[in-house]
């Protein structure tokens, strides 16, 4: 996946870049209406290339993989466990079920929180820039 950003300080070893994600729409809203987020903008650091500089801008890439594999855990799991939680608590109950499908989406919450913060780092260092 490339993505465009501009260079927004440069150190030794790491710049901070500014990534502008486009939504699904390539940020024609006008057009597609078909969701509200358009553009955001994000500011993260990754490693330097030797190359560039403040002011330019870059083409990064990330594996594909990576962020496929990371949609999975976002989305997929916490499907999997509501399903789960419902499943289960309807064995007991209409209603059990639907309690077990809240908890069941509530518990990987803090699990996903945490796995966040430490693939994080690791996440951004193995961005790359892409002439």
């Amino acid at each position: 996946m490339v993505q465009k950003a501009k260079v927004l300080e440069r150190k030794e070893d790491k710049m901070k870049v500014e990534v502008v994600r486009n939504g699904s729409c390539s940020s024609n809203c006008a057009s597609c209406k078909g969701c509200s987020a358009g553009q955001k903008k994000i500011i993260i650091d990754i490693p330097h290339d030797g190359y560039s500089d403040k002011g330019d801008v870059i083409n990064i890439e990330v594996e594909t993989s990576k962020v496929l594999g990371l949609s999975y855990i976002t989305y997929i799991v916490p499907l999997f466990t509501m399903l789960l939680g419902y499943f289960l608590g309807a064995k007991v109950s209409e209603i059990m079920g639907i309690v077990g499908a809240f908890a069941g989406l509530a518990v990987p919450i803090p699990v996903l929180v945490f796995i966040s913060k430490k693939i994080k780092n690791n996440f951004f260092d193995n961005i790359k820039t892409k002439l």
